[in-house]
């Protein structure tokens, strides 16, 4: 079962005490005892399913020979005696592996040794990406008959007022801007549909909070109607973020546009960005000055077609939900105490503990 040294008095206690670690090896498990310059001491036969090109030369063989070292952080194993990665790919030819990776630090007759358990999660990680895809396909087949519901009254808008100018009726442009109205909640009606049918097709890529905010603002800043709204801005760093940044702005939009309604386009919006140490999450709060939400919609919001917006459809805040769940994140509101609403958005921080790159030892 085991590919190993041979036994001598220096080190029959390391592989005891390596035995007794590793109860149980089954298929989809590989077990390596290291030494503290990571050379393998000891390796279970399951190794040749994953690295077969190396047939029987594993002893004494540098770890990350089989293992990328960018999986790791640059000075993890000075600072950790136990290190944990749920999931990294790894590709072996035409073969593409999910594992996850653990390793203890053990100090045994004054020597460091590292016991490492190396799982295969392929299946697994397959299984939750079939799930999530599932699930779409459901979401979107349930949604189907409301959204074309949904689509059918500015539709029918849009048609009596063609025909009213058709006819020559005057106040052209009171009909006109209902019209633009009409054609924007048909844009955002589709825009929901396209969301929820393509839930895993983000273009991610490393965004600072700053950057993604300052563009948002920028779009903001542009639209006549918010003229009258002042956005104060506190950004505590300018943390790094693994986004889709389009997605993200869009969240961003919405949530500010949805404050300066509230406020009926006049007063201030107030951002703050910080960092949860606790939990490495960067968290956006955007505050402002408007009536609040009914206790009702702080419950519901998440639900496609609940608004509280006369001519609102209600897909807003449903969009911006599924953008962040996407990304791993959370989103809530709660009203203010003087007066107000405000809206929290968490995403994961992109910091060294993500950014695991070590040299090889």
């Amino acid at each position: 079962m085991f590919h190993k040294l041979p036994l001598n008095e220096g080190n029959r206690e390391i592989l005891r005490c390596f035995s007794e670690w590793y109860v149980q090896v089954t298929e989809e498990v590989v077990m390596f005892l290291l030494d503290s310059e990571l050379k393998i001491v000891q390796v279970s036969s399951t190794v040749q399913k994953y690295f077969p090109q190396y047939k029987h030369s594993y002893i004494n063989m540098n770890f990350f020979q089989l293992i990328p070292h960018e999986i790791f952080m640059e000075d993890e194993f000075q600072n950790e005696h136990q290190i944990f990665i749920p999931k990294f790919l790894h590709q072996q030819r035409d073969q593409t592996y999910y594992f996850s990776l653990l390793m203890e630090e053990q100090e045994i007759e004054g020597e460091t040794y590292y016991f490492t358990m190396l799982k295969d999660i392929t299946e697994k990680i397959h299984q939750e990406q079939m799930n999530i895809k599932q699930q779409a396909l459901i979401e979107t087949a349930t949604l189907a008959a409301g959204v074309v519901h949904e689509l059918r009254n500015p539709l029918t808008s849009i048609k009596g007022f063609l025909q009213l100018l058709q006819a020559g009726v005057k106040q052209e442009g009171v009909y006109y801007e209902v019209m633009i109205k009409e054609v924007e909640k048909l844009e955002e009606l589709t825009t929901y549909l396209l969301q929820t049918g393509k839930p895993l097709e983000e273009k991610k890529q490393l965004e600072t909070i700053k950057k993604l905010i300052e563009d948002s603002l920028f779009v903001l800043q542009t639209q006549s109607e918010l003229r009258h709204v002042t956005f104060e801005v506190n950004i505590e760093a300018d943390y790094q973020l693994f986004v889709d940044a389009r997605q993200i702005k869009q969240v961003f939009l919405n949530v500010c546009k949805n404050s300066a309604e509230a406020m009926e386009y006049e007063g201030n919006i107030f951002i703050h960005v910080f960092l949860n140490e606790y939990l490495n999450e960067v968290v956006i709060e955007i505050k402002d000055e408007g009536k609040g939400m009914s206790e009702e919609m702080i419950h519901e919001w998440k639900q496609p077609f609940c608004t509280s917006k006369q001519n609102g459809t209600g897909l807003g805040l449903a969009i911006s939900h599924s953008i962040i769940s996407n990304h791993q994140g959370k989103m809530f509101f709660e009203n203010r105490k003087t007066k107000g609403t405000i809206a929290t958005i968490t995403l994961p921080h992109f910091s060294n503990n993500n950014n695991k790159l070590t040299e090889s030892r």
